[in-house]
């Protein structure tokens, strides 16, 4: 390619971050929906997939020798602050709750409510042992019990 190395080692540095966050974005948004609770565990897979495959392209094929460092480093932070950016705005898109105001009265009936629904229930007393008048989970589990 007859193009200088700085825009080179630009176009590299943004298309490695570019790669990265749209896989992290379409693997969180897939997990999410398919099963919410395995999205952080899919993400943290992804992140050593992520590490394992760009730490065998630096220690086996090594940098490029028309790679201009410096520039490629800033490119690269200058990416990763505008992807953080980016999730940030869409995170707070996704997560966001429109909920209806409650009504005035609501929120004191809710307490009264939660008044009356502890009044009605039993009351059980803790189980007691009756070799020491404590609990049965209060004793070391290395003492033996006598008959």
């Amino acid at each position: 390619m007859g193009m200088p190395s700085a825009p080179r080692s630009v176009l590299l540095g943004a298309g490695i971050i570019a790669i990265s966050s749209a896989a992290t974005a379409l693997v969180a948004a897939q997990m999410y929906r398919v099963a919410p609770a395995a999205t952080a565990p899919a993400l943290a897979a992804l992140y050593l997939l992520k590490v394992l495959v760009l730490g065998w392209f630096l220690l086996f094929l090594g940098a490029p020798p028309w790679l201009a460092p410096r520039v490629f480093a800033v490119t690269v932070l200058a990416c990763l602050v505008l992807a953080l950016a980016g999730f940030a705005v869409l995170t707070r898109g996704v997560t966001r709750q429109d909920a209806p105001e409650p009504a005035p009265g609501a929120a004191s009936s809710a307490v009264e409510h939660a008044h009356d629904d502890a009044a009605a229930a039993p009351s059980v007393p803790p189980a007691r042992d009756v070799h020491d008048g404590q609990a049965g989970h209060d004793r070391s589990t290395h003492e033996r019990r006598t008959p």
